[in-house]
């Protein structure tokens, strides 16, 4: 094995292989892996090296089968980062589950000997092996780190932490610039926190305080200054329980939030209150301090402008909880605005509307119009 003070690389080829990495590697601090290719011999190149204070590993093999080594008694608790360069290998997880990884996927562990990575052709895996302690709790908690187990979803903070740990395979045994795991650490936590959360088990206790939390929303919403914080602070309660309490709902606090105010200029459309408010006025009066912003949520889950279902909404009334799925943020007595005696109904993208004397057709063409060519309206 070739070697230096900071790096360490291994050529493979033939039958011995396998024997011949498995001696070199015996006694090295680079052994990470209790195999990284088939007994019967592969081809191969074990890159190795020192980043900070865990170590950087990069594989490529004809076949690839990596395996974890058994951690040893008394040694530190390590995180795996592996990204998937080339190739695409079977992913065994420790509950024996497999899935085909892609280039550019990323999967984050901990060490398990249950664990393969196997690929019957050529296969190039990079692996970032940080302390546990400098991870957590510090960027996440061991509860988040313990449930990362999957490959990760492809977004933006999963590709720019890909993008790092192949660019210290590029520049495998380079010196590392000063804040190194700040930034692997950060794009860490962002990664975690993007990912599916499991279903969280509704307790009484929990199905209250959630229930009050709905109701603190539906009394405050159109307070232009709230927050989590200043909800956690008015009940008492943990950010971070908020938080959990809001997922129990079916939504996070932000999609409540906008979906309620949301709901509220519609229902204020509908009113037909004199003097006529603009719709400028009403986003205000409803919460929201930019316009356009107002404009892009009413987009993103009515299917119109704000323009073209105002039109609709005076004339056929609208029901609240229309921008919420499901039953946990739905209307409230007295918060459904009086329609004309209905004839059809109709669901549209987002939205409940009563409709009363136009078929569906009408309704729909009417408001496309309206939003794609700006038919004038007094406000």
């Amino acid at each position: 094995m070739g070697s230096d003070d900071a790096r360490a690389t291994l050529e493979l080829d033939g039958a011995g292989a396998a024997e011949v990495w498995r001696r070199a590697c015996e006694d090295s601090p680079y052994r990470l892996f209790a195999a990284i290719g088939p007994e019967a011999g592969f081809s191969g190149r074990y890159d190795a090296a020192p980043v900070g204070e865990g170590l950087l590993i990069d594989v490529r093999a004809h076949p690839l089968h990596l395996r974890d080594e058994r951690p040893a008694q008394n040694t530190a608790c390590l995180v795996l980062l592996q990204a998937v360069v080339e190739g695409r290998p079977a992913y065994q997880s420790g509950s024996g589950e497999i899935q085909i990884l892609r280039p550019g996927q990323v999967v984050i562990r901990r060490p398990d000997p249950a664990v393969q990575i196997r690929s019957e052709r050529f296969a190039h895996i990079t692996t970032v092996a940080v302390p546990q302690h400098l991870l957590v709790p510090r960027f996440i908690d061991a509860a988040s780190l313990a449930a990362c187990r999957e490959p990760l979803e492809d977004a933006l903070p999963s590709r720019l932490l890909y993008d790092l740990i192949v660019g210290l395979g590029k520049a495998c045994g380079s010196p590392q610039p000063p804040g190194f795991v700040d930034v692997l650490g950060g794009l860490v936590a962002l990664v975690v926190a993007q990912r599916p959360q499991p279903a969280v088990a509704l307790s009484d206790l929990a199905a209250s305080r959630a229930a009050s939390i709905v109701g603190y929303l539906r009394r405050n919403f159109s307070n232009p200054q709230l927050d989590p914080q200043t909800l956690a602070d008015d009940l008492s309660i943990s950010v971070r329980y908020a938080h959990k309490l809001m997922r129990l709902t079916g939504r996070s606090f932000r999609e409540a939030l906008i979906g309620l105010r949301l709901d509220a200029a519609r229902v204020a459309f509908a009113s037909n209150r004199r003097p006529r408010q603009t719709i400028a006025d009403i986003a205000i009066s409803v919460g929201f301090n930019d316009l356009s912003q107002f404009n892009r949520h009413f987009r993103d889950a009515f299917g119109m402008t704000p323009r073209a279902a105002r039109r609709l909404d005076e004339i056929y009334g609208f029901e609240t909880g229309a921008s919420l799925a499901g039953d946990a943020l739905g209307p409230r007595e007295g918060d459904r605005a009086e329609p004309r005696p209905a004839r059809d109904g109709w669901d549209g993208p987002g939205a409940r509307a009563v409709v009363a004397g136009a078929p569906r057709l009408d309704i729909e063409r009417a408001a496309r119009a309206e939003t794609q060519a700006g038919l004038a309206s007094r406000f």
